[in-house]
């Protein structure tokens, strides 16, 4: 089912030549601008899930360090998860379900083996580290100025491409990285319920440097029932820009899910 999508014009992109697709085909993945890639000097993926694709295929293109946080993908509620789909997969009895199961349980595998490397002490091009936390600026949470204070505490990354995916989240951390965007190559990021936060999006949009590049509507996270989207993959990049784009989606673009609807929107 084909959707129209109503976006404010400040949503909208501008062109730029250089867009890739980074990480698979569906959820997970992102157009951004390769050069903003190959510029970087480190990757901050927040948010990661189980889902590491995009941060695999970045590393393929560019080999930089890269540090990793969420605060709901540890060992605790990663034996939670397996043994939950092993009860299910008893009690349904369903071929599916059980080929599923395999191919989630050797996920969850692939995930700690991606971060194989996560005990290294340096940053070097071969540095993986997975943090189990969640960012933020609440007691227990780490902070984008702490994460760069220990991690990088000589400052010597200038270029780094943040990945941000928290659920909601993110926009207690849009300050912090206004206040860094001189440090940051390329940025995606994720919006949860934007309609009722359009006034901090565009704030946010207005006090940064970087380019609006790509706008990806979520199909998965549902629309209002005036026809607006409720969640939003929005990439930033520092790179020369002319004019926006005036319908969407992109020809590389993918829908998070082919079991939603498609959608079409166009610029005032």
């Amino acid at each position: 089912m084909l959707k129209e999508i109503k976006l404010p014009n400040y949503l909208f992109p501008f062109q730029v030549e250089s867009l890739v697709r980074v990480g698979n085909n569906f959820d997970g993945s992102y157009l951004i601008d390769k050069d903003s890639v190959l510029n970087s000097e480190l990757l901050i993926s927040i948010g990661v899930g189980w889902s590491f694709d995009f941060e695999k295929n970045f590393l393929e293109i560019n080999n930089v360090p890269l540090i990793a946080f969420d605060g709901s993908a540890g060992i605790v509620a990663t034996l939670k998860k397996i043994k939950f789909r092993t009860i299910q997969t008893i009690k349904k009895k369903e071929k599916k379900y059980f080929l599923d199961s395999i191919y989630y349980f050797s996920y969850i595998f692939r995930f700690y083996f991606f971060f194989k490397n996560f005990r290294n002490i340096r940053l070097n091009k071969n540095y993986r580290k997975f943090v189990k936390k969640f960012v933020g600026p609440e007691e227990g949470e780490i902070s984008i100025p702490q994460i760069l204070k220990k991690f990088d505490s000589e400052n010597k990354f200038n270029k780094v491409f943040f990945q941000i995916d928290i659920e909601g989240g993110e926009y207690v951390i849009l300050q912090d990285l206004i206040d860094h965007q001189h440090m940051i190559s390329g940025l995606v990021i994720e919006f949860h319920d934007i309609h009722q936060h359009l006034n901090k999006i565009k704030e946010f949009i207005d006090s940064l440097n970087l380019n609006l590049i790509h706008t990806h509507i979520n199909n998965v996270g549902g629309t209002t029932p005036e026809g607006s989207p409720k969640v939003i993959e929005l990439t930033f990049a520092n790179c020369k820009v002319f004019k926006k784009v005036d319908k969407l989606p992109h020809n590389l673009d993918q829908p998070n899910s082919s079991e939603h609807f498609e959608y079409i929107a166009y610029l005032n």
